[in-house]
């Protein structure tokens, strides 16, 4: 069996965020070729293969204890740095999307109960992350969209 591999096996020199931070860039976000090293310019419908993608790799992977249990690889609840922007943007509220694999570990508690090896403290701290990351969501993600949504300056190619 493969080990989980979490958000702190790699980094992204691009991210604002700490090795426990996921990080996660708009797919269709690019280099401006006019201004190399400054900001990226959206390129509608045409995804980045440059771009960032180990953390949402390791969404994927996620085994049900990884997120909350073992401080040395645990995710902070908070998703402060999903689908930055180089040079516009270290997060945006629709960065959510790229955790959607999350889903399948809420869902996966109630069969991990029980179980030889989960223990309670086990329970209480995985219950507790999703709890944490339930508490927080609304007010990042009206920060984030307030911040960055409405206001992405800069030219979009088509």
């Amino acid at each position: 069996m493969e080990a989980p591999v979490t958000v702190t096996a790699t980094r992204s020199p691009r991210s604002a965020g700490g090795p426990h931070d996921f990080f996660s860039e708009g797919d269709y976000w690019w280099p401006d070729p006019a201004y190399p090293g400054g900001p990226y310019v959206q390129r509608d419908g045409m995804t980045n293969p440059d771009n960032f993608t180990a953390h949402r790799h390791a969404m994927m992977r996620l085994s049900v204890q990884v997120p909350a249990v073992d401080p040395s690889t645990r995710m902070n609840p908070s998703l402060l740095y999903a689908q930055a922007i180089h040079g516009r943007a270290t997060g945006r509220g629709i960065g959510i999307i790229h955790t959607i694999h999350l889903v399948e570990v809420a869902r996966a508690i109630e069969m991990w109960e029980g179980a030889p090896g989960w223990t309670s403290g086990d329970d209480r701290n995985v219950r507790g992350w999703f709890r944490d990351r339930r508490s927080g969501r609304a007010a990042r993600r009206r920060r984030l969209d307030a911040a960055t949504t409405s206001r992405l300056p800069g030219p979009r190619h088509p």
